[in-house]
């Protein structure tokens, strides 16, 4: 039954893709409902995140937090006017995400490798999408469309090759199928 689910789900995933490639518009205010439910979840995620750690600058991972969610908030409320302001939005969430990481690590003394990389490429996304809000809506639409269609592709393949494998005759002795 699982196997199935998995091609099943996989299939409905690629469908959605399609639908966001086909006609980004349309799913545009519900993609500005599902990034409004990621931001509310990673800012809560990293409020209390940063209550267990003890580390100094943690305010400012909370500051960034209380901002993702407040954006969060926004775009939850008001999905078809989100449409409109989810790539300014998202470009100064990246651009508080960058700067609040840069500043969290010149705190702690380390201003080099991957995590500064990180911060600098979101500021200047954020700075690019701030000022160009259509082109982070485009470019959203087309790498949550690819997203929907890879991941629901490797879903129903992998569902797909489950249910075969049953059917082929690797079940074990009693009917079921072998643990790999």
């Amino acid at each position: 039954m699982v196997r199935w689910i998995l091609v099943l789900a996989g299939l409905l995933g690629v469908a959605a893709g399609i639908i966001v490639l086909a006609e980004p518009a349309n799913a545009l205010a519900t993609l500005a409902v599902v990034t409004g439910i990621f931001l509310v979840f990673d800012g809560v995620l990293a409020t209390v995140a940063s209550l267990f750690e003890h580390v100094e600058g943690r305010q400012l991972g909370v500051l960034a937090a209380v901002i993702g969610v407040l954006i969060g908030v926004i775009l939850i409320r008001h999905p078809i006017h989100g449409v409109l302001a989810i790539g300014f939005l998202l470009g100064l969430w990246l651009i508080a995400a960058g700067v609040v990481r840069l500043a969290a690590l010149a705190v702690l003394g380390h201003l080099r490798g991957w995590w500064t990389l990180v911060a600098v490429i979101e500021i200047a996304a954020g700075i690019v999408i701030v000022a160009s809000p259509r082109i982070a809506i485009s470019t959203l639409a087309l790498l949550v469309g690819i997203s929907f269609i890879v991941r629901g592709g490797v879903m129903a393949a992998v569902g797909w090759l489950m249910v075969e494998a049953e059917e082929s005759g690797s079940a074990a002795p009693g009917g079921h199928v072998a643990a790999t």
